[in-house]
């Protein structure tokens, strides 16, 4: 019997008040770590009942402070395992402190929540979008590339590592609700009907190089089985084609070059790169797809100095050898960005926000600012942001994030 009237429910919710610095902490799908349990008080379990699947398609963080106000935990990296130890981490990987915050509760959003970044629509919503009024399909083009939420069968849960660790005493710890949607297998062949594979995406920027447009069919399931859910992007059984959303952040891992470009990635098919250049391999911003059928749509893309004076002056990409933006009269190539004009600022904005100063007083947060126009697809070539500093001073290790969010093809 199909549940029918969807809502948008609190699929999990945990609350880790404190955590001892270098420490991994693994909670499960019933929200407990040994014998601790960091189930939001009254809050629900995220193993999926029989016979239901579940869908995430929002992540909310509160990033924990000190008894002063001021953010803890400095490096820390969540990330999500589902189905037991299946590990979300390669494509999702979120910050924790407040400064970089990628995933703010959507009510302490600037602009309110409709302002607030999901991973990406429903499987509900994507197939009633090609739902005609009297039933029949309509065709959709780029529906998986839309539709890139967790998708799962049994069990959702978090892993936490933190480098500096947090207390606490200001506001509770640190808070993670995810949120979503549940479905049963006659919603999903009622659903899935309207459910189509075909991907297509081209740019001004990769017409102009001649560099061919992004075209494949996905592979939709049949909808026989509650399993074939996860078959679907953001789930654990795609085949040779895998559709993912890509959430990941980095801090330049080492001090940089005074005035040239920092590329955040130790992958060394990526000019540029370096051993160090990032905090650890899951925070490694670098697309090496040249020779490959890989693509990453980035969607959104922020940067935030986090200590200061950072010396930051410059954010860009380097793609297929080229650095990008050109430079169009400024004092080099790339957008530009300091301590005190940031226009790419996600997270806390504090510090350029008039009467804020120099921390949240506000308690308001900036989303990932979207790409403008197009997003910036790269396909069969290598690329990596970069960042740099001003010509007399270099930027200080892990002084500076950059936040990326879109969507990641492998096949």
């Amino acid at each position: 019997m199909a549940t029918g009237y969807k809502f948008l429910q609190t699929i999990a919710d945990w609350t880790i008040p404190n955590l001892s610095a270098g420490e991994t902490l693994t909670i499960n799908a019933q929200g407990y770590a040994g014998g601790t349990n960091y189930n939001t008080t009254d809050g629900p379990t995220s193993t999926v009942a029989s016979p239901y699947v579940n869908e995430i398609v929002s992540i909310e963080i509160t990033s924990p402070t000190d008894v002063n106000g001021n953010y803890e935990g400095g490096i820390t990296e969540i990330w999500f395992n589902v189905n037991g130890n299946n590990s979300l981490q390669h494509f999702l990987n979120l910050p924790m402190s407040g400064w970089v915050n990628m995933m703010p509760p959507h009510e302490n959003v600037y602009g309110g929540r409709d302002r607030a970044i999901v991973l990406g629509k429903s499987f509900l919503q994507v197939c009633m979008e090609a739902r005609n009024q009297d039933g029949s399909v309509r065709p959709v083009t780029n529906m998986p590339l839309h539709n890139t939420t967790i998708k799962y069968a049994g069990d959702f849960s978090v892993q936490i590592k933190t480098q500096s660790g947090w207390t606490g005493a200001g506001n509770g710890g640190l808070r993670i609700v995810a949120k979503g949607y549940r479905y049963d297998l006659e919603d999903l062949q009622f659903l899935g009907r309207y459910y189509q594979g075909t991907i297509f995406m081209d740019t001004e920027g990769r017409e102009t190089q001649n560099l061919g447009p992004l075209a494949l069919t996905y592979p939709v399931p049949a909808f026989t089985k509650l399993s074939d859910f996860e078959a679907l992007p953001g789930g654990i059984a795609q085949k040779a084609k895998k559709v993912n959303p890509m959430w990941n952040f980095s801090y330049n891992g080492q001090a940089t070059q005074r005035g040239s470009t920092f590329v955040l990635s130790a992958n060394t098919a990526i000019p540029g790169a370096a051993s160090g250049n990032v905090y650890d391999t899951f925070q490694d911003l670098g697309f090496p797809f040249a020779g490959t059928q890989n693509a990453v749509i980035i969607r959104g893309m922020g940067v935030q100095p986090v200590t200061r004076p950072s010396y930051l002056e410059r954010v860009g990409w380097l793609i297929n050898g080229t650095n990008y933006p050109a430079n169009n009269g400024g004092p080099g190539v790339g957008q530009y960005a300091s301590d005190a004009v940031n226009n790419l600022v996600f997270g806390d904005p504090g510090y350029y926000v008039p009467g804020a100063g120099t921390n949240h007083q506000l308690g308001l947060y900036e989303p990932v600012p979207r790409i403008q126009g197009e997003g910036l697809l790269i396909y069969g070539t290598n690329a990596a942001p970069w960042i740099a500093s001003q010509a007399g001073n270099p930027i200080p290790q892990y002084a500076v994030v950059v936040g990326l969010n879109g969507v990641l093809i492998e096949q």
